[in-house]
């Protein structure tokens, strides 16, 4: 009886630290995913910004990454 127990015991620990690594893993998958997502944006503005240099029109974002009104 005593080893049925600890046997059970040790599978719900491992149960436990299976959950805990799972839940981390999805959190690294999320991030990555966050991070992947905010590189193509950023790709994509400078792209923008970079088209919009060659056809002589200004910068819509300031150095500091601030949205700038364009000028009327």
């Amino acid at each position: 009886m005593l080893v049925s127990y600890l046997i059970l015991h040790k599978f719900q620990r491992r149960q436990a630290k299976l959950a805990q690594v799972v839940a981390e893993l999805q959190e690294q998958e999320g991030r990555g995913r966050r991070l992947a997502r905010e590189k193509a944006q950023r790709e994509s503005l400078e792209l923008g910004e970079a088209r919009a240099k060659q056809a002589g029109a200004p910068p819509a974002w300031s150095s500091d990454g601030k949205w700038m009104r364009p000028r009327s």
